[in-house]
């Protein structure tokens, strides 16, 4: 498998109320793009996860992929999926390999850096299951950092834990006492932290505060090395009753950030854009298309990550000028919709 795809601001309180939620979906049945490497046990870790979030024994020697947030060389928050040792503990775990200084320099992408601050503890984390929540209690090490990291230590945090599938919400402690406020610039902190509050937010000039919506949108970018993957940014828009034709218009438009490409070309138009309950159709014309017909796996990739993440839908059909027949530069067909996937960004596996 290819090991393809994937300005933060602090920004007034007001803007983090306007910030809808766009939770993860687990997907269906149907066929999930981006799967993982050569023989991995990806079928059965949603039901190993839940095991795990309840408390009860891992498979001794077993690994897990998960999905950690990291800061790369352009300040982005950026999610690598990599595989650690299955533990009862495991979104715990998660979080010490965020720690910077945790995991080695030669197991990330290059320009890779953990937010989480050098030194800290997760003194413990409680699952409350009914909730989907996730109550984290770190030690005093965490309220050592630089100010314009504090809300991308934020954003990583919430957005590693809500890639479980036992976990929707966040509340961040430190050493038995709750956070309302980051220690180091005051930012304050939603009760609970949710996928709504964004991340690698983007200016919102222009964008009259009233009329403010948020979406969240995967662009491409790039290490030295050459690794490939995909970064969401959360955008502020002028409000749409339509989201899905707002997040591909969005998306055709490009990034407005440093390090990020675009993933469709400006001269993509979508043709047809229908939403059928938890499915929505969407008919590009063949400017989608790379030169030996088919579409980039970073393209098709985005198109289905920004649709879902969005809460536009579980499962997307792709079509080129009405033809479902289109395959993937991947070589997968597309001929059925498509889930979004448990993990991206496969990264050293």
């Amino acid at each position: 498998m290819s090991k393809r795809t994937a300005k933060w601001l602090i920004i007034p309180a007001l803007i983090m109320v306007l910030l809808a939620g766009c939770s993860t979906e687990q997907p269906s049945p149907s066929p999930s793009i981006d799967p993982p490497p050569e023989g991995a046990w990806e079928d059965v870790l949603d039901e190993q996860w839940e095991m795990d979030e309840m408390g009860e024994g891992a498979e001794k020697g077993a690994y897990a992929p998960v999905t950690l947030y990291y800061k790369d060389e352009y300040g982005h928050v950026a999610p690598v999926t990599m595989r650690i040792p299955m533990t009862p503990e495991i979104a715990q775990r998660a979080l010490e390999y965020m720690i910077d200084g945790n995991t080695s320099s030669k197991e990330l992408p290059a320009g890779f850096t953990g937010l989480i601050p050098a030194g800290t503890t997760v003194l413990g984390m409680q699952i409350v299951e009914d909730e989907k929540l996730a109550i984290v209690d770190f030690s005093p090490e965490f309220a050592s950092y630089d100010a314009k990291d504090e809300r991308k230590i934020v954003e990583a945090i919430t957005w590693a834990l809500t890639s479980f599938p036992t976990i929707d919400k966040v509340k961040l402690w430190i050493n038995g006492v709750p956070l309302h406020e980051m220690p180091v610039n005051g930012l304050p902190l939603q009760e609970p932290l949710t996928r709504s509050f964004g991340i690698n937010l983007e200016s919102i000039e222009g964008v009259h505060l009233a009329s403010a919506q948020p979406i969240t949108l995967y662009f491409k970018s790039e290490t030295k090395d050459g690794f490939e993957y995909l970064v969401p940014v959360t955008r502020m828009i002028q409000h749409s009753e339509d989201k899905a034709a707002a997040v591909l218009r969005e998306l055709i438009e490009g990034p407005n950030s440093q390090g990020l490409y675009a993933v469709l070309a400006p001269d993509v138009e979508v043709l047809e854009l229908a939403a059928m309950d938890d499915l929505v159709m969407v008919d590009f014309n063949d400017y989608i298309l790379d030169p030996e017909f088919r579409i980039l796996e970073e393209s098709m990739q985005s198109v289905i990550l920004s649709l879902t993440e969005n809460q536009v839908a579980d499962q997307v059909q792709i079509k080129v000028n009405g033809n479902v027949e289109v395959l993937s530069s991947d070589n997968q067909s597309l001929t059925q919709p498509v889930s979004r996937p448990d993990h991206i960004n496969w990264y050293n596996l």
